[in-house]
């Protein structure tokens, strides 16, 4: 790393070019407060080394057996919990995103820009429960977001989840530490007259163009 950034462990690569860190740690090593350190080189990358975005998107901290990730192309990056490292592809694609001709955000930045939630075809606790999971969302309090809560909606627990991942992206990647929580069940997609979309077994639409 440039000098007065101490030297990472392990430099990831895509595509032969820096995306990220991963700070190595002892099994049994608390994880909390490592991404400090890690955070120390994503801003420490020699000019020499090519990057597509700088400071360096991607820091993991692991010991093995617990494996800690920071994003920071969201808003306000911060570490979570992960089973595992992403696939190269998938630090690809979110690249891809941000830096190709037609930048869109991640799913944390596009979650706060998106359009009042239509009320068609929802009964008000459906409503209610979609609007709090996005409000949760957009203020990164994700363990709330994830939680599997039926209060009488008559959606069942999962449900508010798939028809948010919906309005944000058709195609969208979930954030790690949603993904063993209510919102891996994906909606299901197809198209519909007027330029619109339904929530297959929802009657959900939803509009297309939306900024996000």
């Amino acid at each position: 790393m440039a000098a007065g950034h101490g030297v990472a462990d392990y430099l990831l690569f895509v595509d032969r070019q820096a995306v990220g860190v991963l700070e190595a740690k002892k099994v049994g090593t608390s994880l909390i407060g490592v991404e400090t350190q890690s955070g120390k080189y994503v801003t420490g990358l020699p000019d020499v080394l090519f990057t597509p975005v700088r400071p360096l998107p991607f820091a993991y901290e692991s010991t093995g057996a617990e494996t800690r990730f920071t994003n920071r192309l969201d808003p306000v990056p911060r570490s979570r919990e992960v089973h595992w490292f992403h696939r190269p592809e998938t630090l690809q694609g979110w690249l891809a995103r941000i830096t190709g001709p037609t930048p869109t955000p991640m799913f944390r930045a596009g979650v706060r820009a998106m359009p009042p939630l239509d009320r068609t075809g929802l009964r008000p606790a459906q409503f209610d429960a979609i609007t709090k999971l996005e409000q949760s969302l957009a203020h990164d309090r994700a363990h709330r977001a994830g939680e599997s809560q039926d209060h009488g909606t008559g959606m069942g627990p999962n449900c508010p989840a798939p028809v948010s991942t919906a309005r944000h992206r058709p195609t969208c990647e979930l954030p790690a530490d949603l993904h063993n929580g209510p919102a891996r069940h994906h909606a299901s997609l197809s198209g519909m007259p007027g330029g619109r979309l339904l929530i297959r077994g929802l009657g959900v639409q939803v509009p297309r163009g939306a900024p996000f």
